[in-house]
């Protein structure tokens, strides 16, 4: 895949990285300030676009959450994983624990990597990898920066779209609350926030609590949420999966449709049922827009100077958060036999074998709801220790997520089917009600076929670094600084899934996933002042060039080694030329490389070459261990101008990038028959009796 995009901003109150004076600054600033997406301490980011949103910022966007800071950007994308999508685009569908992920420049949220104060965390989701900025409690940050270009040279894995860098507030004294109410029409947000610190000589204290909630926001509270958009001038996209429901003959755009007529489908005679406008459900106004969502958070941080050179430190976070919403009922596409005792056909179709019906449990599935919880924390130690100009840190850290998911609104395949061949009234589905008022179906079978899925997620990040940086000699234009380091990451992915919809009996069956892998790195970054203040002429104000390279060895997949270069240019103070070129990577996750996490389901396939528009099939997707990376080579371009005088404070930015993304890890569809030319690699009909067999073992 590739990405070509032009950008361009101007504002009058800028929101890119203030212009760090580089060489122009004292040895002292070049100490204490650290600008994300580099290792060398006190120089920009070298070549690459940077946006930087300050406390004051923050606070006057009027946002509520770490994530709607991060979405206040245009360079974040809304796709992909978000609280309010159960499915959708960039597989937003398997965001099942309501994470709000972010997902720079649209390449997905597996792509954007997420830090707090510079150090990975431990990912959330219970079937995906997706990093939450909400563990930070938004009281307790000083700013966001975003580096908007890959970044795998500096940190390693996901950082291909760029990097999301949450720094947290510190040497803060004195208290402060925050109360905040928000109302719009079905729904409200309540938020309660409590700061403290203290400061000494030597250290300091700074802790932050945060309480959240929000109402659920129902899809019928806004006419929008409609998939009927004819009153817009668009088509009526609400489902043809409906209660009552449609006996369908033939396929596709010639299918006709039976739409079943009120009723508890008991009486119903061939001439009961005519051809003509299907009925329908509307899944969008049914279900939820937005969950349910409450949320506490805090976040500590501690720093005590052991003498003039040597700082102790510790930073950590804990949060809770549970969340609950209606979706939309079950539903399926149901082959009813002849012989079943409910059974009916129109009159125009004769006597056939069987019947194919749209069918929406409405009655059956009385209160459809996804819930659950994500309880994450993270604790880091760390010590740091000045050597004149130069600086050594080392720090460790243990990160945890742990995420609980129960998904209603399924059905048992093996119970349905059964029901539906079943000759005993007692036993058999009847799916030709109007499955609202008068229930025919039996109760102790319908708490049976309607089932759920409980699973539980958790993911364990170890942690332990050591990096140095400083300057090795001096040049005209400045002193050529480096950074060097290594980092030791330890992942445990574990699931327990427990599922009543595999037996046909309904009992609980329970599957347990284990993975691990660690990775080693070796870093290293040189920073180059070819010209500065030192040895400026007219034309050229400032000229440097950066390099980094990093070499991971993951005890999966084996080795990768990515560089970035950087090259940044002032004719002029306020005018600035950059450029950049490197590669990224995003190593597969662990529910990626999981073999344990492979689904196989047998059930009826849509396939418009088949009759009645439907293949039994076996349908089977999930982890494999021989996964590889995924790697993106990455280009970029951009000017930068900020003029003096009567202009002053005005900013303007244009930037152009490439993304060349290969080897993307993706699932194939449910849907692939429909789609055979695009999915052909993936599919085998008519496999021999032995595949079959394994597949479905």
């Amino acid at each position: 895949m590739r990405i070509r995009f032009g950008l361009s901003a101007l504002a009058l109150a800028s929101l890119t990285t203030p212009a760090l004076a580089q060489e122009r600054a004292s040895s002292s600033t070049l100490e204490e300030v650290i600008v994300t997406g580099s290792s060398i301490r006190g120089v920009t980011t070298p070549g690459s676009p940077v946006i930087a949103l300050g406390r004051d910022e923050l606070t006057a966007t009027g946002l509520a959450t770490s994530s709607d800071f991060a979405r206040a950007l245009p360079q974040v994308i809304n796709l992909g994983a978000d609280e309010s999508r159960l499915a959708g685009a960039q597989d937003a569908a398997a965001n099942t624990t309501r994470v709000s992920g972010i997902n720079l420049r649209g390449i997905g949220n597996e792509a954007t990597l997420l830090l707090v104060n510079g150090r990975r965390i431990a990912p959330a989701g219970v079937i995906k990898s997706i990093y939450d900025p909400n563990v930070i409690p938004s009281s307790a940050i000083e700013r966001m920066e975003v580096v908007v270009d890959g970044a795998s040279a500096i940190y390693g894995s996901d950082a291909v779209a760029g990097v999301v860098n949450i720094i947290t507030r510190k040497n803060f004294s004195g208290a402060e609350t925050l109360l905040r109410y928000g109302v719009a029409d079905g729904t409200n947000q309540k938020i309660a926030s409590q700061n403290f610190g203290f400061t000494w000589n030597t250290g300091s204290v700074f802790g932050a609590y945060e309480h959240y909630e929000r109402d659920a926001l129902a899809g019928f509270d806004r006419d929008f949420a409609s998939a009927d958009r004819r009153a817009r001038g668009g088509s009526d996209a609400r489902s043809l999966l409906a209660s009552p429901g449609n006996i369908v003959s033939g396929t596709g755009s010639t299918a006709t449709r039976y739409p079943l007529p009120p009723g508890n489908g008991i009486g119903l005679s061939p001439n009961d049922l005519v051809a003509g406008a299907p009925n329908r459900f509307d899944d969008a106004a049914f279900g939820d827009l937005l969950p349910n969502q409450e949320r506490d958070t805090f976040f500590l941080d501690a720093r005590q100077q052991l003498g003039e050179n040597v700082e102790l430190w510790y930073q950590g976070f804990y949060t809770r958060r549970k969340f609950d919403e209606r979706v939309a009922p079950a539903s399926g596409q149901l082959r009813v036999p002849n012989t079943n005792p409910f059974f009916v056909a129109p009159a125009e179709m004769g006597s056939p074998a069987f019947v194919n019906v749209e069918y929406r449990f409405l009655a059956e599935d009385a209160d459809p709801r996804l819930t659950g919880h994500e309880n994450a924390q993270q604790n880091a130690l760390g010590i740091t220790f000045n050597a004149g100009q130069w600086q050594i840190e080392a720090y460790g850290s243990i990160s945890e997520n742990r995420g609980f998911q129960r998904r209603g609104a399924i059905t048992n395949g093996a119970a349905l089917t059964a029901a539906l061949n079943s000759t005993d009234p007692a036993t058999a589905f009847n799916p030709f009600g109007d499955g609202t008022f008068n229930v025919t179906n039996n109760p102790a079978l319908v708490d049976i076929i309607i089932a759920n899925r409980d699973t539980y997620g958790t993911t364990e990040a170890r942690d332990f670094a050591v990096k140095a940086d400083g300057p090795i000699f001096s040049l005209p234009g400045g002193a050529v600084r480096v950074a060097a380091g290594v980092e030791r990451h330890d992942n445990e992915f574990r699931q327990r899934l427990d599922a009543t919809n595999v037996l046909p009996t309904g009992e609980v069956t329970t599957k347990n996933v284990l993975n691990r892998r660690h990775n080693t790195s070796l870093f290293a970054e040189v920073f180059v002042p070819i010209v500065g203040s030192g040895n400026a002429i007219p034309g050229i104000d400032t000229l440097s060039l950066s390099a980094a390279v990093r070499r991971e060895d993951y005890s999966d997949f084996g080795e990768t080694t990515d560089p970035k270069i950087g090259l940044v240019y002032k004719p002029v103070e306020s005018l600035t030329l950059r450029a950049t070129y490197g590669t990224s990577f995003r190593a597969p996750s662990l529910v990626d490389t999981s073999e344990q996490i492979h689904n196989i389901f047998i059930q009826n396939l849509t396939d418009p070459t088949a009759p009645g528009g439907q293949t039994r099939g076996i349908f089977h997707n999930g982890g494999r261990s021989t996964l590889k990376p995924e790697e993106a080579d990455t280009w970029s371009a951009g000017i930068d101008w900020r003029p003096s005088g009567a202009l002053e404070g005005l900013s303007a930015s244009a930037t152009y990038y490439e993304v060349d993304y290969t080897n993307r890890i993706d699932v194939v569809p449910n849907t692939a028959l429909a789609n055979a030319a695009v999915y052909a690699p993936f599919i085998m009909r008519r496999p021999p009796a032995s595949d079959a067999a394994g597949n479905a073992a």
